[in-house]
């Protein structure tokens, strides 16, 4: 029987190991030195090295290997060979002193690294962690300096997420539409008299539970203060005369509300200012004759009045901030320009698929800070009154008062308050009690009730100066 062996010349084999990449070092370092991984791999179980790569040195008596070709065990080599018969802490206290006398590659760790004196907790236990795995004192101590400043990195990007997530919600917030489905109910607070019919079309309403109170609160008391103020003069002039009342009345609508987002409120004022060249002259018409008065306590929008007393242009920024905001506080103006420029901005939301928008006298001025005030364009809605007695105003004013801080108002001692924030309401009682007694002391006046507010406010501005 003949047997053929048969050998290929052509064929190379390579036996690695898995996950071994070329150029990556994984067991030796460039000095020859072996890696923690290298240790563990050659490790025999008792702590000796499987290759050859040691170097025995005679210390009083005992045999003590020293392995790899690192500098330091040159060092204890070289110093245990001179020091002969020394204790073993001597040596390595002795080779301690001259490796800190020489300046190695990792002479400047600790700048590179800004590894402090003071090591705090945390990097002491990475450091011994890495010792314990190892490493050696300086490649623990360069471990653990580049692993705290990953952390800092990582602390930084997360505090600049959180910010960046926070500007997101406010753009979300000043992008978003709120919808309110039919059916949805609403607040709001009135004063009629008893038999008084509620009229439909634009209103002003409170959603939020917080808000509610404040409504309930501060603008129920300012209406009977009023009315109060209006019975003790009236009263000694009509004998039948009966005082309004205050209601709480819940507003139920018939269709879907649908408020405009503040980005396209504010869009389409600018539009409206830019290219709407009547709107523009209305608008400017309105500043002038009535804009003081809407602005009144209000120096950002002061600004803005002033600024077209002189003659001057609103610019882009004036438009889209106080200039709006400026021309959401006057939406409740009753005058010619003012209801010429309502009607084309609201217009104008209607076609965008809007019915709705938010109030903003009564979010940043009024006081209220409220959080959803709504001004509805058009609707129709179902009513139910109850009336307000004083015991209920008097609790909600207390608690309204406690949750919200207008140190600018307690400051000057003043409330600007509105029909739900559009109209200001501070010296309106003296107003109406200056028509009042002018109407009794002229029974036979021809002069409108309008012609008498403006003689009355004239007077008390000159009185003021």
């Amino acid at each position: 029987m003949t047997t053929w062996i048969y050998t290929r010349t052509d064929e190379l084999q390579h036996h690695g190991i898995k996950g071994q990449r070329w150029g990556v070092r994984r067991f030796q370092n460039k000095d020859g030195s072996l890696t923690p991984a290298g240790r563990r791999r050659y490790d025999d179980g008792d702590g000796r090295e499987k290759s050859n790569n040691y170097e025995r040195v005679q210390v009083g008596g005992q045999t003590f290997k020293v392995y790899g070709k690192r500098p330091e065990n040159k060092a204890y080599a070289k110093r245990a060979s001179e020091l002969g018969k020394k204790s073993v802490d001597d040596i390595k206290k002795s080779v301690k002193n001259e490796r800190n006398n020489k300046v190695d590659k990792n002479a400047n760790i600790e700048k590179r690294y800004k590894i402090p004196k003071e090591k705090s907790l945390h990097r002491l236990q990475l450091e011994e962690k890495y010792r314990k795995n190892g490493l050696s004192f300086d490649e623990a101590e360069q471990l653990a300096a580049k692993r705290i400043r990953t952390e800092k990195f990582v602390a930084a990007a997360a505090a600049i997420t959180a910010t960046a997530a926070i500007a997101t919600a406010k753009y979300k917030g000043y992008t978003k539409e709120y919808i309110f489905k039919e059916g949805s109910e609403f607040q709001r607070i009135m004063r009629l008299s008893e038999n008084a019919e509620i009229k439909e079309g634009r209103q002003y309403l409170a959603f939020d539970k917080k808000d509610k109170v404040k409504y309930k609160g501060i603008l129920a008391d300012t209406f009977q203060k009023a009315i109060n103020a209006e019975a003790d003069v009236m009263g000694d002039i009509d004998p039948n005369y009966v005082k309004d009342k205050i209601y709480d009345v819940t507003v139920k609508s018939k269709q879907e509300i649908k408020v405009a987002s503040e980005k396209m409120a504010r869009d389409t004022f600018e539009k409206l200012y830019k290219e709407d060249m009547q709107f523009r002259a209305a608008f400017r018409r309105s500043l002038k004759k009535e804009g003081m008065m809407f602005a009144l306590g209000k120096p950002d929008l002061q600004r803005i009045v002033n600024k077209v007393d002189n003659g001057k242009e609103l610019n882009i920024l004036d438009m889209k901030s106080k200039g709006y905001d400026l021309f959401n506080v006057m939406l409740m103006n009753k005058s010619e320009d003012g209801i010429k420029t309502s009607t084309k901005f609201y217009d104008a939301l209607r076609k965008q698929g809007v019915n709705a928008l938010q109030d903003v006298n009564d979010k940043k001025y009024s006081g209220y800070k409220s959080k959803m005030p709504i001004i509805t364009i058009d609707g129709s809605y179902d009513y139910t009154k109850r009336v307000m007695e004083s015991a209920e105003i008097a609790s909600n004013n207390k608690k309204a008062w406690t949750s919200i801080l207008v140190p600018q108002i307690l400051s000057t001692g003043a409330i600007w308050t509105g029909y739900y924030g559009a109209t200001p309401v501070m010296n309106k009682m003296n107003i109406e009690k200056g028509v009042l007694n002018y109407k009794a002391e002229h029974p036979n006046t021809k002069m409108t009730d309008a012609e008498i507010r403006a003689m009355v406010k004239e007077q008390m501005n000159k009185e003021d100066e």
